[in-house]
């Protein structure tokens, strides 16, 4: 038998690629976990606990997190946050509910919308076209829409988005509260704000009913490694705990559990590393402010018009506006020039995951990497078009369109015809189209854009979409 996937990561331990990306780890961190890996690897035998139903160490291990988190309740994931964000929408709302939904959530919560039956009324974060990219969530359009629909149940929002930007959860908790709707945040990529106060305070302290995070973006954890966070009395507990053992499989890893433990309580010792993380961060941030010419390091002052409340400076997002070559081409030139694996990568930037576990040395050979690009790169000879996000009418809420018959057609014939299937840009995986949406001129010519600059678009088959059957 052919073993691929095994060979293949043999080979990649053999290369000197530096990880900005997740998960947090760096893949330095050796403890007595990676060596024991197969000898941990077991079921719920005697004296072990159960994960859905736990009464012995694993709620011994969940207390310590409800108290270091200060939650009412908090979970451990094994399968993620996809898994913490649908089981806390099944938890918050019964089949029927509105939702109101940030635009930009991942595509796990479009699908928990669409299983659960639920009327999505869409909340678009502000745009800051200087950058190309969402800045953060108006409280105020938050409190708008919710008087403008009246039947609304909750708001779903993430912060912080995959570039880096918080919105003030604090006022939107207070509105919401007001309006007597639930707050659920996805702050899959901001686990590390609670163990530093050189990041922004973490959703579980600003009002939010259930918080969404994933540990192993930016902490010691391996891929999988989440918490679902219950931080109010407004959600049942019970149905908390229901919906989060259904979305999760019934034989968790034990090896992901003990590293989810370990990942947290490394995290909550080892200040000196913290410290000297945010050192770097400093150091760096400000040199590449001061020495980049073509490229650009964006920062919170950068969204001038987008009510960004805070930023995560752990996301190092490099703009390429200026420059004449695209997120996507400088991101395959770190890679394949420089041995830097990026985490992703748009038209307009691309994105270096940091964590507490980076390296001076990483650090050094990314300045190397961009002073040398930077220095060797063209301005742009006139500005491109970016075409902003663009909405579509909602013709049937999702649930209904997925159970519709459905056809592909070419892609030049959609425009006016009903989306099918989701398609989205990956990563981050926000959809651009949801199913039940009326395909517009403007979200082709999106789309369009995408796939002229080698973007990985999700929900396309050799140039034709999904479309309901007339």
């Amino acid at each position: 038998m052919n073993t691929p996937i095994f060979h293949k990561l043999l080979q990649f331990q053999k290369e000197d690629r530096y990880p900005f990306h997740m998960p947090g780890h760096k893949r330095r961190l050796s403890n007595e976990i990676s060596g024991e890996m197969f000898s941990w690897d077991i079921t719920e035998i005697d004296g072990f606990d159960e994960l859905h139903d736990p009464s012995g160490i694993i709620l011994d291990s969940m207390e310590e997190l409800r108290e270091f988190y200060g939650t009412r309740k908090t979970w451990y994931l094994v399968n993620g946050s996809s898994s913490g964000n649908m089981a806390a929408i099944g938890a918050a709302f019964l089949p029927g509910d509105t939702i109101l939904l940030g635009r930009n959530c991942h595509k796990s919560v479009y699908q928990a919308v669409e299983l659960f039956g639920l009327k999505p009324v869409y909340l678009y974060p502000d745009y800051e076209s200087s950058l190309s990219m969402y800045g953060g969530i108006d409280p105020e359009k938050v409190e708008k829409l919710l008087d403008e629909t009246g039947d609304i149940k909750g708001v779903f929002l993430t912060s912080p988005t995959y570039e880096g930007v918080v919105s003030d959860i604090k006022a939107i908790s207070q509105i919401c509260r007001k309006k007597g709707v639930l707050l659920l945040v996805d702050e899959a990529h901001g686990a590390h704000f609670p163990f530093s106060d050189y990041f922004p305070e973490s959703a579980v302290r600003k009002g939010a009913d259930l918080v969404i995070q994933s540990l192993h973006k930016t902490l010691a954890v391996p891929n999988q490694g989440a918490l679902l966070h219950l931080c109010s009395d407004r959600v049942e507990e019970e149905r908390v705990r229901k919906y989060q053992s259904m979305f999760q499989t019934t034989s968790p890893s034990y090896v992901l559990l003990a590293s989810m433990e370990y990942g947290i309580a490394h995290g909550r010792i080892e200040q000196q590393l913290w410290r000297e993380y945010e050192t770097m961060l400093e150091v760096y941030r400000a040199k590449w402010v001061n020495e980049l010419k073509n490229l650009h390091l964006v920062k919170k002052e950068d969204f001038k018009n987008s009510h960004v409340y805070d930023y995560d400076k752990g996301k190092l997002v490099i703009s390429t506006k200026d420059g004449n070559l695209t997120g996507k081409e400088l991101s395959e030139k770190l890679l394949f020039s420089y041995y830097l694996q990026m985490e992703m990568s748009e038209k307009s930037y691309f994105i270096a995951m940091t964590s507490y576990l980076d390296t001076k040395e990483g650090f050094q050979r990314l300045d190397d990497a961009l002073c040398r690009i930077d220095k060797r790169m063209e301005p742009k000879e006139k500005q491109e078009i970016y075409i902003e996000p663009v909405s579509c009418e909602q013709v049937l809420i999702p649930h209904i369109a997925v159970n519709q018959k459905k056809k592909w057609i070419d892609f030049d014939r959609a425009e006016g015809q009903i989306a099918g299937d989701y398609v989205y840009l990956y990563p981050p995986g926000s959809p651009i189209l949801v199913p039940g949406e009326k395909i517009n001129a403007k979200v082709l010519e999106k789309i369009q854009e995408y796939l002229y600059n080698n973007m990985e678009i999700k929900g396309l088959s050799k140039h034709q979409l999904c479309i309901l059957e007339s």
